[in-house]
Parts: C-alpha cells; structure tokens; sequence
C-alpha cells in the first residue's frame, strides 16, 4: 500500500509541477528569465520517474541508466533556472564537470559494472550536491527578491539536498528482499518522497514567486503609466474597445476641453459631443471596428462650451486577456491651425479685395477640368479707373476695388469663382449650360453691379467696365489660350465705346 502510495504521489506531484510551470511560463515569458528552464527540469525530471517506477524488462539497466542521467540533468537546470530568475548570470564550471562525471560513473555502474548501491551513492551525492549549490545561491545578498522569499525558496531546496545526502549514506544498505528500481530499502521510500515533496514544495512557492514579481512589476510600470497620464501636458482619454466606453481623463484633458470626469466616464463614444466630427464620418466607427492606430491625425474637437479645437490625435493600443484598451492624446495646435489659415490667405487670396489670386484661380480651373465641366473664362476691366487714382489717390482707389469686389462675390452660383488678376482687372469662372442668353444676362448683371453708383468718404462715384469671355472646349482648353481669347474680346469692345460685353467668337 505504501509502495502504490508513493507511486501515485509522485506521479502527481510531476504531473502538477509541470502544468502549474508551464501555466506560469506561458503568463510571464516575455516578463522573467529562468521560467523556462525550470520546465526543462520538471518535464526531465518526469521522464526519469516514470523510468525508475517502469516494469522490469530486458533492457531495465538502459532504464535504469538513462533515468538517472535524467534526474542528474533536471537538478542541474533547476539550479540554472533558481539563477536566471534571479537575474545572477554566473559561471558554473563545477556543475558541468560534475554533470559529465556523474554521466560517466552512472553508465559504468548501470551497464559496464552494475552495483545498485554504488549507482545510487553517485548519483544521490550529485543531485545533493547541485541542490546545495542552488541554496547557496539562493540566500547570497543582492538579489531583486525580498530574503523571506528566497529563504523559503532556499529551505526547500536544502531539504532536497539533506534527503539526497542522506539518502546516498542509506544507499550501502540494501534490502535484497526489495526488487523495484525505485528504492533500495524502506527508509529510501521515505528519503524519495521528502525529495519529491520538497520538489513539489518548492515548485508552488516558484509560481508563487512568480505570480508575485508579476503583481509587483505590473504594479510598477501602472505606476509609470499613471505618471505619464495624470501629469502629461497632453489631453489624454482612455478607453474599452470591447465596451466602447470612456475609462478615465487626465487632469489636461479637463482643463483644455471643460469636461470633467463624471460628464464623460462611462459615456458611449457615439455619445461624446468632442469627436462629432469623427463620428458622422465614421471615422471613429472603423478605428474601433479594425482597432487600428492612429498617430498625428489633424482633427477638429468640440469643447464643452461649443468652440472648436484643433488637435492633433494619437491613439495607442493596449491589449491584454482582460480587455483592449487605447489612449487618446490630444495635442492643442489651434494657434498653429489658425496661423496656417493665415497663411493660405496670403498664399491664395489678394490681400486688398480678399478676393481669390491667380493661384487660386488655377487651382479652380484645374478642378472645373478634371470634373469635366462646362464652364467659361471671362474678363472684366474698369473703364477708366486710372482717373479715380489720379484725381482722389490710391487709397480710395482702393477702396473702390473693395467695394467692386464685395458687389461681385453675391452674384455667384456654387461653382463660379472670381478672382482678382492685377490692377483694375477681374477674371471669372461662370458655370455654362449652353444657353449664351442666361450666361450673358449673368455677366451683364456683374457689370452693372459695378455700374452702380459709389459712395466712399463722402465720395460718389459711377464706374463703367467691360468683359468679354471665351467658351472652355470651344474656344481652347488651356487657361493661357482661353484667358487671351477673352482679353481681345474685352479689348475689343472697349476699342468699339466700352461698357458693354462680348464673346471671343464675335470678333472678326
């Protein structure tokens, strides 16, 4: 009874070592070293048992051989493992010269010179010896793992190696009644299972120890991760992507956007007024969907009092077993928003009228061409205006061409632009539906619009103009040939008394 005892003892205590190992090393292996060297030591450590406690057969000292070589070998790595979790990368020269000795001396004395207590002596004064040499090294100072630990560690592990030493003394006194390969005599039965015990022993305080490093790193590097959010000088939002909601705000995020904790933890994002913008256009929808990253995508965000944000946002992804998570970083860059408006003013607008400049014009045209519009170039100069800046000087002028293109912005259709060329000449693009009166009646109505009457300082003025324009895909297609066709048209009639409009085709 007590033999079967041990056996399935045994047998569960490896069977349980090897899961709660392989459990820990497949949670932590990217975490601590050394984990998987101790699988290699308990799955060796397996196979050597199931050895000694196999059956008697023809090639039993081959068994017999090849189980002790193992058990020699799982000590060895659990002693590598104990110093590669601790993270003590030493030197263990002695280890490997005893592993090649103990080899050597197990194969004479199992298949050249078999003597069972000879054999046993060996190879229980080897483990006895590793697992002593694993103790040491467990209680020496400057270790990352607290001395309570590693004293318990260390207890077991020396337990282990007083039954080996013991049991190596004990192996001299065969009991010839006893013909299993397990043991020799009673008190070995005994001696064994303290090893095994002490081994499963420690291999619970092992994961203990692991589960313990694991809490005590992923406790730390929270830590670091709520520095950075709570004192970042970003906005900072995090979330559930599985439940779609909003987790927590860092103190920025509430001072730059005027929400606080309570409005917005726990909200839906479709409910969020701040990513309007980003829900409408489903933008949003398809990052939660593909949990995809984002990195300095420039996005308009609503504060709490209505006004707009531009930020530029970030997200990063955080995945573990428990949910996916992701942290919004919003970056203000309003000002440099609000200077890039600016500045495409400056680069596409006149800085008098505020009207559209010549690059602008041809950007209009390039995408009236591409979207294969009909449409026609037409040009309109003020009569006379060199008067005006002669008699009241340039600054009215000036202001007689601001209010001309203040006159000229309402009469335009959605896809007319009018833009101001040089000096006292506009040149615009009308939309054309094929019908000459309606186009016409649309240029003749600009031009008296600029015809009627001026008041500027006290200052009434009457200004005439002229126009003349050409056809797009009738007249040419390139900009250059259809504004000079629409100049001689204009010129034409100024020549012939002015204020009035033509079109190219009418010159002869």
């Amino acid at each position: 009874m007590v033999y079967t005892t041990l056996i399935l003892t045994c047998f569960i205590v490896a069977l349980v070592i090897t899961l709660l190992l392989a459990i820990s090393y497949k949670m932590t292996q990217k975490h601590f070293k050394g984990i998987r060297s101790w699988m290699v030591s308990v799955a060796t450590n397996f196979v050597s048992l199931m050895g000694f406690l196999s059956v008697f057969s023809a090639n039993h000292l081959y068994i017999i051989m090849i189980s002790s070589i193992l058990l020699v070998v799982s000590m060895f790595f659990l002693v590598i493992g104990i110093d590669r979790f601790l993270d003590k990368f030493r030197h263990h020269y002695d280890l490997y010269v005893l592993l090649l000795i103990s080899t050597i001396y197990i194969v004479y004395f199992s298949m050249i010179a078999f003597d069972r207590s000879l054999l046993t002596a060996g190879l229980s004064f080897s483990i006895g010896y590793i697992c002593l040499r694993g103790g040491i090294n467990l209680i020496m100072p400057n270790h990352p793992i607290r001395y309570s630990n590693r004293l318990v560690l260390s207890m077991f592990i020396f337990l282990m190696s007083i039954s080996s030493f013991v049991r190596g003394v004990n192996s001299f006194n065969v009991d010839v009644t006893m013909v299993d390969n397990l043991a020799i005599n009673e008190l070995d039965y005994v001696l064994i299972f303290i090893f095994y015990l002490s081994f499963t022993l420690l291999a619970v305080q092992f994961n203990l120890l692991i589960n313990q490093r694991l809490l005590e790193k992923t406790s730390i590097e929270e830590m670091k991760f709520r520095a950075v959010f709570d004192k970042s000088p970003l906005a900072m939002m995090m979330g559930s992507y599985d439940k779609e909601v909003i987790l927590d705000l860092n103190d920025e995020f509430i001072k730059q956007l005027g929400f606080s904790k309570e409005e917005m933890i726990g909200k839906k994002f479709n409910q969020l007024t701040i990513f309007d913008k980003l829900i409408k256009d489903k933008t949003l929808q398809a990052f939660l969907e593909e949990h995809s990253r984002l990195v300095n995508s420039e996005v308009p965000v609503y504060k709490k009092d209505g006004e707009i944000m531009h930020a530029l946002l970030s997200v990063s992804t955080i995945h573990n077993k428990i949910d996916n998570f992701f942290v919004i970083t919003l970056s203000d860059i309003t000002k440099i928003h609000q200077l890039k408006e600016i500045l495409h003013r400056y680069a596409h607008y006149d800085q008098l009228t505020e009207l559209p400049n010549r690059r602008m014009f041809v950007k209009h045209f390039d995408q009236m061409k591409a979207d294969q519009k009909s449409f026609v170039i037409a040009t309109i100069d003020l009569d006379d205006f060199k008067k005006i800046n002669d008699r009241f000087g340039h600054d009215m002028g000036d202001q007689v061409l601001k209010s001309i293109a203040n006159r000229l912005k309402t009469h335009l259709d959605q896809n007319d632009l009018v833009a101001r060329y040089g000096g006292d000449e506009f040149i615009l693009i009308l939309d054309y539906q094929d019908d000459l009166m309606l186009l016409e009646q649309k240029v003749k109505k600009m031009l008296e619009l600029i015809q009627d009457e001026f008041e500027i300082s006290g200052q009434k003025f009457n200004i005439n103009s002229s126009a003349g324009y050409a056809i797009y895909n009738v007249h040419g297609t390139e900009l250059k040939d259809l504004m000079k066709k629409a100049d001689d048209a204009m010129y034409r009639i100024k020549n012939a008394g002015k204020n009035s409009i033509k079109k190219y085709e009418e010159i002869n």
